[in-house]
């Protein structure tokens, strides 16, 4: 069934040209392959990747640091009202006190006025009138927290039927209840977020100043003074810096971060280069809350003072936004959606694999193989009978079964050593260049065999058109008309597809990849390490035995004009 001598005929007719287009396929791959790894594309890419994740990282710690410092000045100044009105209670319930009232009564009958009675009573009972002031404003303040904390989760994920089951709850009761007891670290509860991080203990929360204004009236009008805020705030600026700092660089906190970026192929050593330690943190933490601050400020003492309350407040969480968007926001967030959604794109894509991949073996690799397997499979059969040498052959005991099957073995076999090699090449070019890429030396012998495929089933259909015809021209405008046009489909269809940024891609040109087989060959699926690539190679392996064998079965049965 096998003719040793026709095969010889087809190797020699054919070797050069063979050899010429493996070589100069070779070439080009390798040329591609080092060039594309030492070029600055893995620089281009690899620059605007790291800046995308910087941007996500600082945004993340700004945002965090602001968000707490906002919640614990909240908390503070709940905690001030709180203390003020319990202390009030506590102190109408000690007038009303039987033994507070004998108490003042002995130092009226020895010689004191009733208000210095009362005074010195107060003063005598303080350590215990502070003691419960103080456990029952921390216990209004965190009942506080659990309901403005429901209402935040409610407000943030625009569902009202969330309960204080909710996770989305609980991960805002902790953040808040977090930020303000550790500003306030009432009773040193919190010391150990400060000596875990090195930090020096901060002075115990200042009841002093609201207890002496509350004896006399005055509190209110402190609480809201210029004086209390600026304390208030300058005390959430250290702590909520040394938390963030310290929840931004704990093992849970990176193990989530480093979650996000995997897109960007950012690893745990690659994190840690870019120098987000505790004290980088904690500096930039500080620097923006002091910006935010800042500008906020400015912006409120600018404000109409003949707006009402609502467009007041309304006003006022428009400020909010905007300088949290100019502080915190990456510049993803600052430029038009197109804009950041196509530089996301470059961030996250792998120009190398790309390169490789889609471009060189789907498209500009294909190219000269296409050629030599058009000429080939033509000149195999139908250019024998068409210039008569095919009665030559059949006047011989070669019989016309084991002529379609030596010239289907050569064709196939010398696309198959063509790719052996190109895949050879790509093995050594890889293991040359040090490029950042999704590649393995696995997706690259998968790619080669998908692009063989492409050509085993193009050669199935030109050797088809080849037993059928008796003309040439007329077998290869069919045969080669088709597998030009796959290729040039292809090649428009890669404008409209997925692997080109979004910036540069013609949505509409992707249904070129509908009316070309070369389309079966999925590359994206293999360098994303799905298995979606599989049905298309075997449809594209189908379609070549398909061709070779209908084309044998023809040429078997008609009639050659010998």
């Amino acid at each position: 069934m096998f003719s040793k001598a026709l095969f010889k005929q087809s190797l020699k007719a054919n070797g050069i040209m063979w050899l010429i287009i493996t070589f100069a396929v070779c070439f080009m791959l390798s040329c591609v392959m080092l060039i594309s790894g030492t070029s600055t594309i893995s620089e281009v890419k690899s620059s605007v990747s790291d800046t995308i994740i910087k941007e996500v990282i600082e945004s993340n710690i700004k945002k965090n640091e602001i968000s707490m410092y906002n919640m614990a000045t909240i908390g503070e100044a709940k905690f001030d009202e709180y203390f003020v009105l319990e202390l009030n209670n506590t102190l109408t319930e000690k007038r009303e006190n039987p033994e507070f009232l004998a108490k003042v009564a002995t130092k009226m009958a020895g010689g004191m006025n009733q208000e210095e009675a009362i005074s010195a009573t107060i003063a005598e009972e303080m350590t215990e009138i502070v003691t419960t002031t103080y456990t029952n404003a921390i216990n209004d303040l965190t009942n506080y927290i659990s309901d403005a904390s429901l209402v935040q989760a409610k407000k943030a994920n625009n569902d009202d039927t969330l309960t204080k089951e909710s996770d989305e709850y609980k991960e805002i009761y902790k953040q808040f209840y977090g930020s303000v007891m550790v500003t306030i670290n009432p009773n040193g509860a919190c010391d150990d977020t400060y000596t875990n991080n090195n930090e020096a203990l901060p002075d115990d929360y200042d009841i002093e100043s609201l207890i002496q204004k509350a004896l006399i009236n005055k509190a209110n009008e402190y609480i809201n003074s210029s004086e209390r805020m600026e304390y208030r705030s300058n005390r959430a600026i250290y702590s909520t810096s040394i938390l963030v700092a310290a929840n931004i660089t704990s093992e849970e906190a990176m193990a989530k971060l480093l979650n996000i970026l995997k897109d960007y192929g950012v690893t745990l050593m690659k994190y840690m280069s870019f120098g987000y330690n505790y004290d980088n943190v904690k500096r930039m933490s500080e620097k923006a809350i002091k910006v935010y601050i800042t500008e906020y400020n400015d912006e409120i003492a600018h404000l109409d003072p003949t707006l009402t309350v609502e467009e007041r407040n309304k006003k006022i969480e428009e400020i909010n936004d905007s300088i949290i968007l100019e502080i915190a926001g990456t510049l993803l967030d600052k430029l038009p959606n197109e804009v950041s959604d196509a530089i996301e794109e470059i961030g996250r894509m792998d120009l190398y694999a790309l390169i490789v991949g889609s471009i060189f073996f789907k498209i500009a690799g294909l190219l000269l193989p296409i050629i030599y397997m058009i000429m080939v499979s033509n000149s195999l059969i139908v250019g024998q009978v068409d210039s008569g040498s095919m009665a030559y052959v059949l006047s011989t005991s070669t019989k016309r079964r084991s002529v379609t099957f030596t010239q289907s073995i050569f064709m196939i076999s010398s696309l198959f050593v063509m790719f052996l090699l190109t895949t050879i090449t790509s093995f050594i070019c890889f293991a040359i260049v040090d490029v950042d890429t999704d590649l393995t030396y696995g997706k690259l012998a998968l790619i080669n065999l998908g692009a063989f495929l492409v050509l085993f089933a193009m050669s199935g259909i030109n050797f088809f058109t080849s037993c059928i015809f008796d003309r040439s021209k007329r077998s290869m405008a069919i045969g080669g008309g088709l597998s030009i046009f796959f290729l040039v489909a292809t090649m428009l269809g890669l404008f409209g597809s997925k692997v080109i940024p979004s910036v540069v891609r013609i949505k509409a040109l992707n249904n070129f990849n509908y009316v070309s087989i070369i389309s079966l060959f999925n590359v994206v699926n293999i360098l994303d390490g799905k298995a979606g690539f599989i049905p298309g190679l075997i449809i594209l392996l189908v379609i070549g035995l398909a061709g070779y064998i209908a084309g044998s079965i023809i040429f078997k049965k008609k009639d050659l004009p010998l």
